[in-house]
């Protein structure tokens, strides 16, 4: 009643103080979360400013890579065309037979329904006889373009070139050769690189600027520098065309900076000409960056706002609740100071009966354990004997999986035997059927020797032929005699074999039957060995068992003991407890 009327006096006081608490409490925690979310978020807009970053360079590299690829397609296109056209048969006989007529048909057939720029056929010379276009027209000589002259040379290869009047265009040459392997000319299949669509489809479809160089000129381009104008970066230009290595990094074009890639063309002699460039301008991939980031940081600062009311609306309603509690304990800790003080007396009763009881079971413990001594020592008797017989029966059966294993390899060499019987049979067959062709091939080599005979001298080689035939037949036939006979002797042996083995497997199955008959017996002497054994092992089992159950009713009944005059002394500590509790409960009462 005290602890109340204190709470009562000094409420209304320390409503104030505990106010400002509140709120310095409140400050405290919304201070340090703002702080901790502005530390993230500052760290999260790094972190995704360089992950950006470094996503949108591996894209522009997998966008440079499938643009690589499509040049790829393109040129096992051009090489399937040429190829095909070259070894056409009938493209090398209008070649031989100089019919031009025939070769435009042929042209026309791969160039009409396919969408390549130049498709045209050479002589020895490199002379366009069919096809042509781009001001390249029959008769034109072509010769000094590189792919051109090495299909003139025998090598068929990709190039990157000018060809007429495509500024630059990759081309495929093919060589034509007639039957004998000579070489009549060559076929030339090409896509231009300058007319836009290839550099204006990077544009469009993946929003990337895209640029086709030869050398270090652009030849097309999506830049506003305009194609004919060069790349002014000299390290770049050593990487790609001098050490025709990949670039991917930032450039600055025209005052513009670009996270780009530039790969090199090569040729298939492994020349580089030119290079291909995808990039991405540096300003929009910042604006993007700017944009999420502009976005976040509103966000962040509103659900800090959000997060302080709610932290000072929780506050506020936990010292609500802190008082009812408080008023609460110390109404129990006034009932928990009487039953603490009862139960003190009662555990002192108690404490003294226990002991009485600890001290009977610790006789009886001794009694038990003296027995258990004397029937160990009859168990490791019996154990002893059952182990020795134990030991017995484990060489007899070692000795009667011996004959199994014995036995079963005789038996494994009988059934090799009769399979061996079995396929000299085979062979019997396999040579009859020998010396019966050697008697059709005698009886043909003998007809025919007649036929010879009667052509006079124009049978005379042929009738040499038959007689060697006849004679060869002949010998077959001895040969395949003496097989018979060795046959033979080899089919007697293998009888004289397998009877002896026969004979052997059934003295092995007398043996194992003994060995069997002898392993029941001992199997009987074990049994009873193992009986005597267990029981007297029971035996032991149960009085341990006993004396280790009195042991544990002993230490349990010891642990009652202490723990009786431990709960006595607890009981007089909670009594003091109580009363500091009682104080505590005023206090936070205020």
């Amino acid at each position: 009643m005290r602890g109340l009327t204190a709470k009562s006096f000094l409420k209304d006081k320390n409503n104030k103080n505990d106010s400002k608490t509140l709120s310095r409490i409140t400050a405290i925690i919304v201070g340090s979360m703002t702080f901790g979310m502005l530390s993230v978020v500052s760290l999260s807009i790094i972190v995704f400013s360089v992950c950006y970053m470094k996503n949108t360079q591996n894209l522009i590299f997998h966008t440079a890579n499938g643009a690589m690829g499509i040049m790829n397609d393109w040129s096992l296109t051009l090489k399937g065309l040429a190829s095909s056209a070259a070894v056409r048969p009938d493209l090398v006989q209008a070649m031989h037979g100089g019919d031009r007529e025939q070769m435009e048909k042929i042209v026309s057939s791969f160039s009409e329904p396919t969408d390549v720029d130049f498709f045209a056929v050479t002589d020895r010379n490199g002379v366009v006889l069919p096809g042509g276009g781009h001001n390249i027209n029959a008769g034109t000589g072509i010769r000094n373009h590189a792919g051109v002259a090495d299909a003139l040379a025998g090598r068929d290869g990709l190039t990157y070139e000018p060809l007429g009047d495509m500024k630059y265009a990759v081309a495929y040459s093919f060589p034509v050769r007639d039957y004998n392997g000579n070489l009549l000319g060559a076929v030339v299949s090409a896509y231009d690189l300058t007319t836009g669509s290839f550099v204006e489809h990077m544009k469009d479809g993946f929003d990337m600027e895209c640029t086709i160089f030869q050398g270090g000129e652009r030849m097309e381009t999506t830049l506003a520098v305009g194609a004919g104008s060069r790349l002014d970066n000299a390290s770049i230009l050593h990487e790609v065309l001098e050490e025709k290595n990949s670039f991917v990094g930032k450039n600055k074009i025209n005052g513009i900076s670009y996270l780009c890639v530039y790969e090199p063309l090569k040729s298939d002699r492994g020349d580089v000409t030119g290079m291909l460039f995808v990039a991405k301008d540096l300003s929009e991939v910042y604006d993007t960056s700017n944009r999420v980031i502009v976005f976040v940081i509103p966000y962040t600062l509103l659900m800090v706002v959000i997060s302080g009311l709610v932290i000072s609306f929780a506050m506020n309603r936990m010292r609500r609740r802190e008082r009812t509690v408080s008023e609460s304990l110390f109404s129990e800790t006034e009932k928990l100071a009487v039953s603490a003080k009862q139960n003190a007396a009662t555990a002192q009763d108690q404490s003294a009966s226990v002991k009485e009881i600890v001290a009977t079971m610790e006789d009886n413990n001794a009694l038990a354990e003296n027995i258990a001594v004397k029937i160990q020592d009859v168990s490791g008797v019996a154990e002893k004997t059952c182990g020795n017989v134990a030991e017995g029966v484990s060489y007899l059966e070692a000795n009667v999986r011996q004959l199994h294993e014995i036995a079963s390899a005789n038996q494994t060499t009988i059934d090799g035997i009769k399979l061996l019987g079995d396929k000299i049979s085979n062979i019997w067959d396999i040579v009859t059927l020998i010396n019966s062709v050697a008697d059709q091939a005698k009886i043909i080599a003998f007809n025919a020797e007649l036929e010879a005979s009667s052509a006079g001298e124009a049978g005379k080689n042929f009738h040499i032929v038959a007689t060697e035939i006849r004679r060869l037949a002949d010998g077959i036939i001895d040969g395949t005699k003496e097989i018979k006979e060795k046959i033979n002797e080899i089919q007697q042996s293998s009888d004289r074999l397998i009877i002896a083995s026969e004979s052997g497997t059934d003295k092995i199955n007398e043996g194992v039957e003994g060995a069997k008959n002898l392993k029941e017996r001992f199997g009987s002497i074990k049994n009873a060995s193992e009986m005597t054994a267990t029981s007297a092992g029971d035996i032991t089992r149960i009085i341990q068992q006993q004396a280790a159950a009195t042991e544990q009713m002993l230490a349990t009944l010891k642990q009652v003991a202490g723990g009786v005059e431990s709960f006595s002394g607890a009981t007089e500590a909670i009594s003091v407890a109580s009363q500091k509790l009682q104080t505590i409960a005023e206090e936070l009462a205020k």
